[in-house]
């Protein structure tokens, strides 16, 4: 468990250093083609489209990449490690401990699915608004002076409405599918424990494998 944590840590370390590196290299990769981009064919694109892309969307690359890359391998390395230490120190305490989890990530595909498009509608939300903000800011100099009455924000208001909705929205279903999934996962410590004290008491297995096992399926 040590060496898995200092594994961890220095892999979380080299991906940061690789994703502001990444970062860097496509944020000039897009200002050396807009700098090299016909007028007229920049025009066709608006300006808080491009400052999002070349600003939010090169900084979300930082998360994917330090954070969501070195996640998804120790997700992925981790079960089969856990699995095999659970099965060697006691295959049936093993068996009843990974009994919930078919379960739990049934649950979790089911309350996830459709997460692609809900994806892409929040990212054109964010888009709008973002351009909404932009022109909101530009022009409230001008707002101000003219005394412009409240139909001239209503496009920002309608736009950060919508994204408040959206967030609530996905917030409860991404918070209700995660819960569900660890509070199922973790029911293999109720079931392990007995079952372990049972298999003591019968003579099966000695007592010791229970706070061993007990330690493993928290860390899995």
């Amino acid at each position: 468990m040590v060496l898995r944590y200092l594994l961890y840590m220095f892999a979380v370390w080299q991906a940061h250093l690789v994703a502001y590196h990444v970062i860097q290299k496509v944020r000039q990769f897009i200002v050396n083609a807009l700098a090299r981009m016909p007028s007229e064919k920049l025009h066709r694109f608006h300006r808080a489209d491009l400052e999002k892309r070349v600003s939010d969307d090169c900084q979300k690359l930082e998360p994917l990449i330090a954070h969501h890359g070195t996640d998804i391998i120790n997700g992925l390395i981790l079960p089969f490690l856990m699995i095999g230490l659970l099965f060697f120190i006691d295959w049936r305490l093993a068996v009843v401990a990974l009994i919930p989890l078919p379960l739990a990530g049934t649950i979790q595909f089911l309350m996830m699915r459709g997460f692609g498009e809900r994806h892409t509608k929040y990212e054109k939300i964010v888009s709008k608004m973002h351009q909404a903000q932009l022109e909101f800011l530009r022009s409230i100099g001008v707002m101000k002076l003219y005394a412009v009455d409240a139909d001239s924000y209503q496009q920002l208001r309608s736009t950060m409405r919508s994204h408040h909705k959206i967030v609530g929205t996905y917030t409860d279903q991404m918070i209700g599918a995660w819960v569900s999934f660890v509070t199922l996962a973790q029911t293999s410590v109720i079931l392990v424990i007995p079952v372990a004290v049972t298999f003591a008491a019968l003579g099966i297995s000695p007592l010791l494998i229970c706070p061993l096992l007990f330690a493993f399926v928290l860390e899995f």
